[in-house]
């Protein structure tokens, strides 16, 4: 009933517009309701993102993020530096007080790596040889997944038209106190949330709640959906780390995400007469 939001595609000015698609996260997705791909050759406005639904098919199968990021040539350079200057004995390894630090320096939320019970998971996942220290490419693997932000396999964000969204809260209603929408040990999990803040409108019992970053990633994702023009510092980084392909070109990056900008929003405004 949806498709990756990296397939998304609009016409622009009578043709298809080759520049008119965005790599997003593979866990964002839109339904065929709110923007058919078959739609995409037409003359079509193109209605805003209002209601996002947080889908959980299968608790058993939610698990740490595999899908890696390239990160680009400035970011690798940046982990150097910081793991040098925290390596403070040259041993060319991080201890876990060692790895927080690095990670806060890389614009890792703070709760994430406040506590020692934060710390001690994210090293466990981080520090592949289980020697109780993370080496540079342990570190550039960690970034490249994501692992520190919690993100998750088996969860999807999905852009639900209006209707759909009244259609699915109604049965989310229904199955209130049957442990998810659909009935069974490890049924459907679902939850809603409305843009432009993300904030959750309903959600079944026992909802997996996910990592505030994945949540926060999906919305600021479809806010330039939306063709929003006003973000924070933190959301700018967010776009920047995630929108478009792992090139370290910065001009081929600005002119695709500019390119997908102007088409999607061409697509919404009517035609302006002079």
């Amino acid at each position: 009933f949806s498709y990756e939001a990296s397939a998304f595609i609009v016409k622009k000015s009578g043709f298809w517009s080759k520049n008119g698609k965005l790599k997003f996260p593979s866990y964002l997705r839109i339904s065929n309701n709110h923007y058919n791909l078959q739609w995409a050759n037409q003359n079509r406005r193109l209605k805003n993102v209002i209601v996002v639904l947080d889908w959980v098919p299968k608790r058993s199968l939610l698990q740490p993020s595999q899908e890696r990021q390239p990160l680009r040539k400035e970011m690798v350079q940046q982990l150097k530096e910081t793991f040098h200057i925290l390596d403070a004995d040259s041993s060319k390894a991080l201890d876990a007080e060692e790895t927080a630090t690095a990670l806060k320096v890389l614009g890792v939320d703070q709760d994430e790596v406040e506590t020692t019970q934060a710390r001690d998971s994210l090293m466990s996942t981080i520090d592949k040889d289980k020697d109780g220290k993370v080496q540079f490419n342990e570190l550039v693997e960690a970034m490249e997944r994501q692992v520190h932000f919690g993100m998750e396999e088996g969860r999807h964000s999905v852009v639900v038209s209006l209707v759909e969204a009244e259609a699915i809260r109604a049965c989310m209603h229904m199955a209130k106190g049957k442990g998810g929408i659909l009935p069974g040990v490890d049924g459907a999990y679902v939850a809603m949330r409305a843009l432009p803040n993300g904030a959750v409108i309903d959600a079944v019992d026992n909802f997996p709640k996910s990592k505030k970053y994945q949540d926060a990633l999906a919305v600021q994702c479809l806010r330039f959906v939306n063709s929003d023009t006003d973000y924070a510092p933190d959301a700018i980084v967010m776009l920047k780390r995630v929108l478009g392909s792992a090139t370290d070109d910065v001009r081929a990056q600005l002119q695709e995400r500019e390119s997908f900008f102007n088409a999607v929003r061409a697509a919404r405004r009517r035609n302006q007469r002079p």
